[in-house]
């Protein structure tokens, strides 16, 4: 699988990847769907960016750990990328995400080691992106009517 097609999916400003990933996401039905020790790594080398909008930037400015990740993830060069996943049937989802590279942005000879572990219910995300989608879209029907008449 391509990064740079799996990066447009959830569509983040600024975030951009080259490499490919390969992986198993073991899928199991009981009294729902889940994804039991799912796994993703990286095929060979690639490269990692992220841009952010001005507003992260502005967020970052009294956050020194912050404003370091950002640094990072401007021009990363990683040699190691690998992800653990879980899902359960009731929405839960693990997401255990390390980075092993290198940051010109930072230091050209310093090795890059990033751990990242995120949780959140999948399905309660999903919904409140269908409304909030739905809202959107019921706003543009309004406005672009007024802009008619």
């Amino acid at each position: 699988m391509s990064l740079a097609e799996l990066l447009k999916l959830p569509n983040l400003t600024g975030l951009s990847g080259e490499g490919y990933l390969d992986g198993s996401l073991p899928f199991h039905w009981e009294s729902g769907l889940s994804i039991e020790q799912g796994e993703i790594h990286n095929r060979g080398p690639g490269h990692l960016s992220y841009i952010p909008e001005p507003k992260i930037l502005k967020m970052s400015q009294g956050n020194p750990s912050m404003s370091l990740l950002l640094r990072l993830l401007k021009d990363l060069n990683y040699h190691q990328l690998s992800s653990q996943v879980s899902y359960q049937s009731n929405g839960d989802t693990t997401l255990k995400v390390s980075i092993k590279g290198k940051s010109p942005a930072l230091s050209a000879q310093r090795e890059v080691n990033f751990n990242y572990t995120h949780q959140e219910n999948l399905l309660q995300l999903l919904k409140s992106l269908r409304i909030t989608h739905d809202v959107e879209t019921q706003l543009d029907r309004l406005l672009g009517g007024k802009d008619e008449s």
